[in-house]
């Protein structure tokens, strides 16, 4: 949501974005506790969906970007945020497609099952994260609505130049 919040922030699409991200996390939060089959091995691929849903959500906002701003402007500022989403993807994959476990069974009954790698790449995905965060709020700072005419293409220019806003 951060990344809505500070690459759609003076865009009047902003307050839509950032409901349907809160919804997707809502959806994510609630379902597995009121569907009482949720944890069931026959839903697997079902709780994978809901789990890759939530990765994939944020695809939405930054199609429409790519419409406004077009596809390279677009993946210039989203540069930052894609190692914490290939992180997140990967997990997803990684856990429902039960590797390593399934090649090698019996080998990471208790340390290396998918379910321990979907884990460490979710701490991965939020480190990467924070650290996009900070590059996207210092750069918010250096060049005030990125919304608006010029600011945006300023942005992803200066990011080709080699300038960088991280700590």
């Amino acid at each position: 949501m951060a990344t809505l919040h500070y690459g759609f922030f003076c865009a009047p699409e902003r307050p839509f974005f950032l409901s349907f991200s809160f919804l997707m996390g809502v959806i994510g939060c609630v379902l597995p506790t009121v569907c009482k089959d949720f944890d069931l091995p026959s839903f697997r691929y079902f709780r994978m969906s809901i789990f890759l849903g939530m990765v994939l959500s944020g695809s939405l906002p930054w199609a429409y970007s790519v419409y406004l701003k077009g596809m390279t402007n677009t993946l210039s500022f989203i540069a930052p945020i894609s190692k914490s989403g290939l992180a997140y993807f990967l997990g997803v994959v990684v856990y429902g497609h039960r590797f390593p476990e399934r090649q090698f069974p019996g080998l990471f009954d208790t340390w290396g099952h998918s379910h321990q790698v979907w884990h460490v790449a979710v701490v991965a995905g939020i480190y990467y994260h924070y650290q996009a965060m900070v590059h996207f709020f210092e750069a918010r700072y250096t060049f005030g609505c990125l919304s608006e005419y010029g600011a945006f293409e300023r942005y992803v220019q200066d990011q080709g130049q080699g300038r960088n806003f991280s700590l």
